[in-house]
C-alpha cells in the first residue's frame, strides 16, 4: 500500500468534511500514476468514517488517471460500496471512473467517456476554447487534448450540486 493511503486512510475518519476535502487535495500533487493508485487504494478500503465527498474526490481521481491495469479492481470496488443515501447516488462518479478507464483500455482516450456520463470538463486533459454566459447556464467549448476532438458542454449550477450536459 503506498504510504499517503496508509496515512489518509488513519486520518479521514476523524476529520470534518472540509479537513478531508484539503488532506485529499495531498493526492493531486502525486505524479499520475501514484495519485490513481491512492485513489484506488482508498476506494477499496473505505467505510463510512471515510466519507462521501472523499470517496468522490477518488472517484474522479481514476476518471482522470486511471489505467487499464485498475479496471478489475475498481470493479470490485464498484459492486461493494455502500451508497449513503444522499441527492443522488455518489457511485455514480464510480461508474464515471470506470467508463473512462474502459475508454481508454479500447480506444485510448478518456473524452468519450467523460461526454457520455456529462461530467465536468475541468482539468487538464481539456483546454478551454470559449465560454458563454446565458441566462440561466453557462455553455463552454473545449477541446480534448489528447484526441483533438471539440465538445459544447451547457453547465447548470442552479441545482444543489453543478449539472452538466455535453453536445
Amino acid at each position: 500500500m503506498h504510504p499517503l493511503t496508509t496515512s489518509l486512510l488513519a486520518e479521514l475518519p476523524g476529520l470534518s468534511a472540509d479537513q478531508r476535502h484539503q488532506r485529499l487535495q495531498a493526492i493531486g500533487r502525486l505524479p499520475g500514476d501514484e495519485a490513481a493508485t491512492v485513489a484506488l487504494e482508498i476506494l477499496e478500503n473505505m467505510d463510512e468514517g471515510t466519507g462521501v465527498l472523499a470517496a468522490m474526490a477518488c472517484a474522479d481521481t481514476l476518471q482522470r488517471l486511471g489505467r487499464p491495469d485498475q479496471l478489475e479492481r475498481l470493479r470490485a470496488v464498484r459492486a461493494t460500496v455502500p451508497s449513503f443515501g444522499g441527492l443522488r447516488d455518489w457511485r455514480a462518479d464510480i461508474d464515471g471512473a470506470l467508463a473512462a478507464v474502459e475508454a481508454v483500455a479500447q480506444q485510448g482516450c478518456r473524452c468519450k467517456a467523460v461526454h457520455a456520463n456529462n461530467t465536468a470538463p475541468w482539468g487538464p486533459e481539456f483546454e478551454q476554447l470559449e465560454r458563454v454566459e446565458e441566462e440561466y447556464v453557462s455553455v463552454v467549448t473545449v477541446r480534448c487534448v489528447s484526441c483533438g476532438q471539440t465538445y459544447r458542454v451547457t453547465v447548470d449550477d442552479s441545482y444543489h450540486y453543478p449539472m452538466f450536459s455535453w453536445h
